[in-house]
């Protein structure tokens, strides 16, 4: 029984660590077509004021 438990709780971890580096690979692709759209919209923002 005492070696169940050190056991468990590795498989726990690694789960947990797996977990949170798809939540960050989903978090990191977000930001950068956040950024993306910051970028675009500062273009255009640009074109319309070089218009101007």
């Amino acid at each position: 029984m005492s070696t169940v438990i050190p056991l468990l709780a590795g498989i726990f971890v690694i789960y947990f660590l797996i977990s949170v580096m798809k939540f960050m690979k989903k978090k990191i692709k977000l930001d950068e077509q956040r950024i993306e759209q910051t970028n675009q919209f500062l273009e255009l923002y640009k074109s319309t004021k070089d218009i101007n």
